[in-house]
């Protein structure tokens, strides 16, 4: 019974240790504080659209405003977005946002510039839609495992492609990969308008065929192709299967990163390239391995989007695929951390589920498409200020406060500190009266003398016009020499005591303000030391 008791509270101890370990203290973790910063960001910026929403809402809706308060956009996202009738949605969303913010915060960490995940999302699937159509598979049938199996496959391997392709002009052409990557994205929405067009024979059906016979294949809104469905249940265990492959890749990427030779490699590359051109790293050969994985992650993205959720390419006329671009803002929000962008990818899933919802709200809840827009982008603003978040410790903050408060010893430095500050302060206000009044009469005092002396000094400046080179350098000398005496004369006066003064007591605020936070620190350490002998914490 004994032991029982003694393992029961061994068990306690052990599960309160890891707990505060993974929410407090563990300066090393810097994953995990990465994670925090995403997070707090999300926080802060839901809170804050969640205001502007309240005073929209009471604003122009006032006979309903009492069925809204500061957390009802809050409380609609999330009820919405993981709802029950929309949980394949989400995940669908999920896996989207996860493998292409995955894609680029990979290319980030290594210094590439990934603003193609529009491009490499797209030219598999035109690879893959036009196979389809050249095998005369027509609208209406359903995709079978095989095909999307297929298509999955042409997806990487499309991705890696076009993302090596920029790695290749980079390394070997010089041609930096943000203008490679814009313009990839319009090459490849050109290339996907001319084989995808209703208005002109399509080369993919040949000329002279039919309306009827062309719309089977391609879409009748000008540009994109007809809808291919896809069994439900296929669908379904597809996403599953996309939801588990994201997670692993985005655990192995981290664990690739952070615990391997390849990963210090790639960091090494993103810091310095110099410096690993100088190490021995293959700069050329990593840019390109670099761009070719992120190229990959971004295309699955891709086949998530457009094959699985779309059944289709649609929107050409629009330009690149728009919602490709949120996965900078995912990598960013993730301060490009690969276990970040899960919690980020599921923020941006939650808005992108609940949003057709929200828009479609009769009375209170009813907003503009642009209303989406301003929560992420208020989310991004708070996550500019990830050093701020970075060093944000709440729950270090709150054990701090509490244990204080109830310390004896920190009470008493606590009134010392104030005695000490309302006694410097009180002396302070009592003596520069006397210096000022001091330093006045000094100014007074010197002040005919200075006057005379600049004078004198300015006659000796004239005089110089006549004098040659050795003489204006001892004219000089003598200025010098008569401003330096007449310096030392004032300050033997006194003149500088006031300054001084003020600066003294500046100082001494200075001081005792350190070693108030100096013995209020060594108090709490003292505290958390005694804690970690008894196995709170570690």
């Amino acid at each position: 019974m004994i032991m029982q008791i003694k393992n029961k509270k061994q068990n306690f101890q052990n599960a309160t240790r890891n707990l505060m370990k993974f929410l407090t203290f563990d300066e090393q973790k810097s994953t995990r504080r990465k994670v925090y910063s995403s997070l707090y960001a999300i926080i802060f910026g839901l809170l804050i659209t969640s205001i502007i929403f309240y005073i929209r809402g009471v604003s122009q809706f006032s006979r309903e405003s009492s069925r809204i308060n500061f957390f009802s956009l809050i409380s609609f996202i999330f009820k919405n977005g993981f709802s029950s009738s929309n949980t394949y949605l989400f995940l669908n969303y999920f896996i989207v946002f996860g493998f292409s913010g995955l894609g680029v915060a990979f290319a980030f960490k290594s210094g590439l510039f990934n603003i193609g995940a529009s491009g490499q999302m797209l030219l598999p699937a035109v690879i893959f839609y036009s196979m389809l159509i050249l095998a005369r598979f027509r609208a209406g049938e359903e995709i079978s495992f095989t095909i999307l199996a297929l298509g999955f496959l042409i997806f990487v391997i499309g991705g890696f492609f076009l993302g090596a392709l920029v790695g290749i002009l980079k390394s070997f052409f010089r041609i930096h990969e943000v203008i490679t990557t814009i313009f990839f994205n319009w090459i490849v929405i050109y290339i996907a308008q001319w084989m995808f067009n209703s208005g002109h024979d399509s080369i993919l059906l040949g000329s002279g065929v039919s309306t009827e016979f062309r719309d089977k294949f391609i879409s009748n809104f000008s540009f994109g192709t007809a809808i291919y469905s896809i069994e439900l249940s296929l669908t379904h265990n597809f996403i599953i299967f996309g939801v588990a492959l994201f997670i692993l890749l985005a655990i192995g990427t981290w664990f690739v990163l952070s615990k391997t030779m390849l990963g210090y490699k790639i960091k090494v590359l993103g810091l310095n390239k110099t410096n690993a051109k100088y190490i021995g790293l293959n700069e050329k050969f990593l840019s390109i391995l670099v761009f070719g994985f992120s190229g990959s992650l971004c295309a699955i993205g891709g086949f998530f989007y457009i094959v699985i959720n779309q059944n289709s390419i649609n929107s050409l006329s629009n330009g690149p695929i728009a919602i490709a671009f949120e996965s900078i803002a995912i990598a960013l929000l993730a301060l490009n951390a690969p276990l970040g962008v899960i919690f980020t990818s599921l923020f941006y899933s939650m808005l992108y589920t609940s949003a057709p919802v929200l828009q479609l709200q009769n009375g209170i809840q009813k907003v503009n498409v642009e209303f989406q827009t301003l929560i992420t982008g208020l989310v991004l603003f708070m996550s500019a200020l990830s050093v701020m978040f970075y060093k944000f410790k709440p729950f270090e903050w709150i054990y701090k406060q509490m244990h204080l408060l109830f310390n004896k010893k920190y009470w008493q430095s606590y009134i010392k500190y104030k005695q000490d500050k309302v006694h410097n302060s009180l002396y302070y206000q009592r003596q520069i009266y006397r210096h000022y009044l001091e330093h006045l009469k000094i100014k007074k005092q010197i002040s005919k003398e200075k006057k005379q002396l600049e004078n004198a000094l300015f006659d000796k400046v004239l005089s110089t016009k006549n004098q040659n080179s050795k003489e204006i350098l001892e004219t000089y000398a003598d200025i010098f020499k008569e401003r330096s005496e007449f310096n030392l004369k004032v300050k033997a006066l006194g003149f500088d005591n006031l300054q001084n003064f003020k600066q003294s007591h500046k100082l001494k605020k200075v001081n005792l303000k350190n070693q108030y936070h100096f013995d209020k620190n060594q108090l709490y350490q003292a505290a958390h030391k005694k804690l970690k002998l008894k196995g709170i914490f570690s």
